[in-house]
């Protein structure tokens, strides 16, 4: 199965306060620049909710985070500090267009000679890193761990819904389904019958795939392998009900390849736009024994076939055996299920349309790299900083969902990305577009002075 993994790392520091004004992309002076925002937050109202002078109190809790909390007032000075530590994590950027890109400096050269030292763990990083980064196994992100592995670029959706949000769909032939996994579905989830079913496995995408096609269809879906071999399995299993295609129809099951081994559903397919509506399960390469945490680690994107296939190379979608014009030509079983599917009561939930999913951005996705782009709701930087003291600001506000570090360094908080905007425009607790997914703001900094619309991403990328 899937070797995805959900690292939920908590953060040692305080005060998360962004004052990230990233105006020179593919720089490591860009980083810096995002770290700095907490000394500006002293006097500038947008700030003063952060209250940065409190990290300074507590300097020996924030002793791991140095790096990202430099308390020099030399900006220049700065990013010499946080070099140490990315020193070793070089080895693992190779690929990456950062290296080139930061030869400013006459160390660099010499950091090429770090990968041959056993010290440093990044030579025990890459072996276990699958061709595909979507399933590539990454180290905790956390002040510690200073060679934390960024992704070499998993695939972006077009859009991810915010699947808080329940919604109606059709499977033509089939009938109305919710947009929601239900959790509570024992015969699906918990206590299902499902190979996937044990702590070892919960939040493995094969664990997902396996709950949502009994929740979907109301029977076993007969795969019991790895990501790769559920559709080639599910054929054998029900070859009267499924069909093999390299076209998705809505209610199939995809499979990567052997090397990206991965499964997920199909929910809904737009012709015309060349769009679906997926599910799938798994991004940070490891399974969550904690249940709450593997109810977390999944969500609902719209992509392209070409997406898909960028992401996980050679897909195969088995598609279901359905006749939505004469429904009575159907198997039996998709005419019980479709029956019951009537009657089932989807309260004022209303119907999934690809023309009115908001905020679908086409555009690249900020990165390291790039340092600043124009996202979907204006001007995106990031920075890295611990988030304690900004989770207990939102958990004084009723905020209690699970504060985690996304496979591609991401901090999140629940289902949406951690970010930080003018308190003006969007008040603490709102939710706005990124290039990166759906974010929620928890924090603000000094770019809010002279950018109003512009945002800061909290990440773990060094």
């Amino acid at each position: 199965m899937t070797v995805f993994a959900e690292t939920i790392v908590p953060d040692d520091g305080q005060e998360g306060s962004s004052s990230a004004s990233t105006d020179q992309p593919g720089t490591a002076d860009s980083d810096i620049t995002n770290t700095d925002p907490v000394l500006p937050e002293e006097g500038d109202t947008p700030a003063a909710p952060e209250t940065p002078d409190q990290p300074q109190e507590p300097v020996t809790p924030e002793e791991p985070d140095d790096t990202d909390k430099p308390e020099t007032p030399d900006k220049p000075e700065e990013p010499e500090e946080p070099k140490d530590p990315d020193e070793p994590e070089e080895p693992k950027d190779p690929e990456e267009p950062e290296d080139p890109e930061e030869p400013e400096n006459p160390e660099e050269p010499e950091e090429p000679a770090g990968p041959e030292q056993p010290e440093t763990p990044a030579p025990e990083q890459p072996a276990p890193v699958q061709p595909a980064a979507p399933v590539a196994p990454y180290e905790p992100a956390s002040p510690d761990n200073t060679t934390y592995p960024l992704p070499a670029g998993p695939y972006a959706p077009l859009k991810v819904i915010n699947t808080m949000e329940d919604a109606r769909l059709t499977i033509p032939g089939l009938g109305d389904i919710r947009l929601l996994p239900d959790f509570d579905n024992a015969k699906a989830w918990k206590g299902s019958s499902s190979s996937y079913n044990t702590p070892a496995l919960w939040g493995q995408c094969t664990w997902f795939a396996w709950g949502r096609f009994y929740e979907i269809y109301g029977f076993d879906p007969g795969f019991t392998g790895n990501g790769n071999q559920c559709v080639d399995q599910l054929l054998a299993a029900h070859p009267d009900k499924f069909v093999r295609s390299d076209t998705p129809e809505a209610g199939a099951v995809f499979s990567s390849d052997y090397d990206h081994n991965h499964v997920g559903i199909v929910l809904a397919v737009d012709e015309e736009q060349d769009l679906m509506l997926i599910q799938e399960a798994n991004f940070d390469g490891i399974s969550n024994p904690v249940w709450e945490e593997a109810t977390l680690d999944w969500k609902t994107s719209v992509v392209t076939p070409e997406i898909l296939e960028q992401a996980y190379g050679q897909v195969t979608y088995a598609n279901p055996i359905l006749d939505a014009e004469h429904p009575e030509y159907n198997h039996t079983v998709f005419q019980d299920r479709s029956k019951k599917l009537e009657d089932t009561e989807f309260g004022d939930l209303e119907y999934f349309s690809f023309d009115e999913v908001e905020g679908v951005w086409h555009g690249q996705p900020l990165d390291r790299q790039t340092g600043t782009i124009m996202g979907p709701s204006g001007k995106e930087t990031y920075y890295n900083l611990p988030m304690t003291g900004v989770v207990n600001i939102m958990r004084a506000m009723g905020n209690k969902d699970l504060y985690w570090v996304r496979s591609d360094g991401c901090k999140m908080l629940g289902r949406y990305i951690m970010v930080a905007a003018d308190l003006r425009v969007h008040p603490r607790g709102s939710l706005v577009e990124t290039s990166l997914g759906t974010g929620i703001v928890c924090d603000t900094g000094e770019f809010a002075l002279t950018n109003p619309y512009q945002i800061d991403i909290a990440v773990a990328w060094r």
